[in-house]
């Protein structure tokens, strides 16, 4: 049961269609979003990178380790939210557009245009909220396990490669960040992308609480983890 009644396609139905129906609807939709991807990458490891900086050199003058790692790697993430938050709903909406047979969205320009003339600066802020719980948790979450990990796989399997100790702290952290953080991003994504469901019954400025709410009311609490599949890919 998705999240908006009637015909039509509900929040609680899959957005992405094949790679054959996508294209039968005028491009190639896969790569739809590519150019706000990469300014986006840009712009998000530019500020984790100087944000973790300076994150870790605030922490490090309080607490060491574990509480070290973790500020910093939530510091770097909370700004990064922040500051590009437009560019992400701005990728998201172009990505999702295909799925309802109409193209609202082109390029990075007209669509941060487009969600300013039609929603104001909130519209360009929706989901910040989600956000700013799953990102800095996620980045804390990446960092401290890969610290950890790194360390517990040299120590378990020294004769192995130092980079093969590397990979495998970054993938495992990886997947616990993503399991523990993926219905945050659930929810987010539902929020930016609600304008496209018109006949749903939540309000466009829904607040993250109502969301949850209203996914596991209506789908269930496996509902929070879709898309983790892809997450881990």
């Amino acid at each position: 049961k998705g999240l908006s009644g009637g015909r039509g396609l509900g929040l609680g139905q899959r957005v992405v269609s094949s790679p054959r129906s996508m294209e039968e609807r005028g491009g190639f939709y896969p790569l739809k979003g590519t150019g706000l991807l990469y300014a986006r990458v840009v712009a998000t490891s530019s500020i984790k990178g100087t944000g973790s900086e300076a994150s870790l050199s605030f922490a490090s003058q309080e607490v060491r380790g574990f509480m070290r790692s973790l500020s910093a790697g939530a510091g770097a993430g909370a700004i990064c939210t922040c500051l590009c938050a437009p560019l992400d709903i701005a990728k998201v909406r172009t990505q999702v557009q295909g799925s309802t047979g109409r193209l609202r969205y082109r390029g990075l320009v007209q669509t941060l245009n487009k969600i300013w003339r039609d929603e104001g600066l909130a519209g360009l802020y929706k989901g910040l909220v989600p956000a700013l719980c799953t990102v800095p948790l996620f980045w804390g979450i990446y960092w401290t396990s890969y610290e950890k990990l790194k360390l517990h796989y040299a120590q378990e399997y020294p004769d192995s490669s130092p980079h093969l100790h590397h990979i495998g702290a970054a993938v495992t952290a990886g997947a616990i960040g993503d399991v523990i953080t993926n219905p945050f991003w659930v929810v987010r994504t539902r929020i930016q992308t609600l304008i496209f469901h018109k006949q749903s019954h939540l309000p466009q400025d829904v607040g993250m609480i109502k969301m949850f709410n209203s996914i596991c009311a209506n789908e269930g609490w496996l509902a929070f983890y879709k898309g983790l599949s892809a997450s881990f890919l």
